[in-house]
């Protein structure tokens, strides 16, 4: 294992932070960036993305695989799954075997939402020599108290984002929520509401006979719509005429690929615009981006044997999906609004800066950086896959890792500023915490936790399912008029961001503003006002303005 320090870039901006530092000299002086400050051995693998609490916590999944000989010789592996709590300074809080293994999603701050199916080998040696291998599949979606024992469990979703109130009412997606999760399943796809008892509170079956979502993570935008891909069968009947007078019928079935928008009032609507885009980030102005494949039509040629003798060739057209993924943004309904050109057979999921750049990796090795109007800015050659999303630090920096264990710090001009080698590929992505400090894990059992410049960039969309606390979901701060004006007053929601302070202004003529009042959420959410609609003779207007 080994590690770059960080760049001399940076080292002016280092030595004026401990200029500023208070006497006496012996005060504690924070680690340099790039710093690896400690690691966590979990003894097991397959770490998942870690998620951060406000209080510190670091919550992840891994893996423990045990292979043992058994009575007669019989070869039994076991594979457990557990999940970790981890103190800040890299001590264990608490860890429970859970029957699955999945990203952590931390709703109100006392419950943890965690998905998953996985499957279980054991293999029996059988007389002769021969073996035998018995898969048992277990599959649920859990929450869990913050001390690691279950509060309820349901039949596992394909995807899940949280609620604007952090509970699972607003958002969960099932092929067959309450029944089976059969890829094959006719009966469609679900959206659902789930109670913070585990109670269904509202749900809505898709209209179409639907396949099921393609296994993207779902994902909200600002307004609160529901993103997620879905394929749709299909089934085509085309009579041609053949030798001697006899028609040939011939049947083409399979998935045909749509998106699917959803909102609690509108219901499921299907799009079908010739391209199949899975669930995306989201910009500053609510453009979903994401990767998409055009919906390409491929000609097959079959040979058919004919009664009595002889053959003849039958043409059908075939409805499939390019190989390759080109990196789009989409509107609100769906339509494309650029296709930036830059594609790949598999991209991580996309991260966006506050300026509008979108970061997102490939399997190619390569890290690319897009404008918010759809032009590559440049890309970087990571030497690896990068399979997990970056995050961005809010001085700019891009942290992410690769599949050869290398995890980089890189600056917005494509520059490396540390980079360290890890045991393992790095297949989750890292989650920075408020004074800096990045964590990581690897496939090399480990968690580690380095120090960065700066904590988690105010952006639309900077980390893997947007937050620290993986929700899933957008946030737009916003002012909106709701009610009609009555005695005088109307009724102002505001959308606030958790623990910011914003200044509620008002102005009778739009250009010079008064401070009305001063609003902080420690929730976040949704806060409703009552405000005056004149001064006097003069019509009042309010803006939202955030402060220090």
């Amino acid at each position: 294992m080994s590690n770059s320090r960080p760049n001399f870039r940076r080292w002016n901006q280092w030595f004026c932070l401990l200029a500023a530092l208070a006497w006496p000299l012996t005060a504690a002086v924070a680690e340099l960036p790039g710093t690896k400050l400690w690691e966590y051995d979990t003894g097991g693998t397959y770490l998942t993305a870690p998620a951060l609490a406000e209080n510190g916590m670091v919550y992840f999944c891994f893996t423990i695989s045990n292979t043992v000989t058994g009575p007669g010789g019989n070869l039994l592996t076991h594979v457990a799954h557990k999940l970790s709590a981890i103190l800040e300074d890299g001590s264990r809080q608490w860890e429970v075997v859970i029957p699955v293994r999945g990203n952590v999603v931390i709703g109100d701050g006392q419950t943890l939402f965690l998905s998953g199916k996985q499957s279980q080998a054991t293999t029996i040696a059988l007389p002769g020599g021969v073996t035998a291998t018995t898969v048992t599949t277990t599959n649920g979606l859990f929450a869990l108290n913050t001390d690691g024992t279950i509060r309820w469990q349901r039949p596992a979703p394909d995807d899940f984002a949280l609620g604007a109130d952090g509970n699972l009412n607003g958002i969960f997606l099932g092929r067959n929520v309450f029944a089976t999760n059969s890829t094959n399943d006719p009966s469609g796809f679900t959206l659902a509401a789930i109670q913070p008892d585990g109670q269904p509170q509202w749900e809505i079956q898709s209209s179409s006979n639907s396949v099921g979502a393609t296994g993207a993570v779902l994902s909200v935008s600002p307004s609160g719509v529901f993103h997620l891909a879905v394929l749709t069968p299909f089934s085509t009947t085309n009579v041609i005429p053949g030798p001697g007078g006899r028609s040939i019928t011939t049947i083409t079935s399979g998935a045909g690929p749509l998106n699917a928008i959803a909102t609690e009032t509108m219901g499921i609507r299907l799009l079908s615009t010739g391209r199949l885009f899975s669930s995306p980030v989201f910009s500053a102005r609510g453009e979903a981006l994401a990767p998409s494949r055009l919906l390409v039509t491929n000609l097959v040629v079959q040979t058919i044997a004919l009664p009595g003798g002889g053959t003849t060739n039958v043409t059908t057209l075939q409805p499939g999906l390019s190989p390759q993924s080109s990196f789009c943004a989409f509107d609100s309904s769906g339509q494309l609004l650029w296709d930036s050109g830059v594609t790949s057979s598999n991209f991580s999921p996309a991260v966006v800066a506050a300026d509008g750049t979108i970061y997102v990796g490939s399997v190619e090795s390569n890290l690319y950086a897009i404008s918010a109007s759809g032009a590559l800015k440049w890309q970087f050659a990571a030497g690896a896959a990068i399979t997990a999303s970056p995050a961005l630090a809010g001085d700019g920096t891009i942290y992410f890792g690769t599949e050869a264990g290398m995890f980089y710090a890189l600056t917005t001009n494509a520059t490396v500023d540390w980079q360290f080698t890890v045991g393992g590929p790095i297949c989750g992505a890292p989650v920075i915490g408020p004074t800096g400090v990045v964590y990581f894990g690897s496939d090399d059992g480990k968690l580690y936790a380095f120090q960065g410049w700066a904590a988690l960039a105010r952006s639309p969309w900077p980390m893997f399912r947007h937050d620290p606390t993986h929700t899933g979901r957008a946030f737009q701060v916003g002012l909106h008029s709701e009610r009609p004006a009555t005695n005088g007053t109307v009724q102002l929601r505001l959308n606030l961001e958790k623990n910011a302070s914003y200044r509620l202004e008002s102005s009778t003529n739009l250009v010079n503003w008064q401070p009305w009042t001063n609003v902080t959420s420690s929730t976040g959410g949704v806060l409703r006002v009552n405000a005056p609609i004149n001064s006097g003779t003069e019509r009042k207007f309010y803006r939202l303005q955030g402060t220090p």
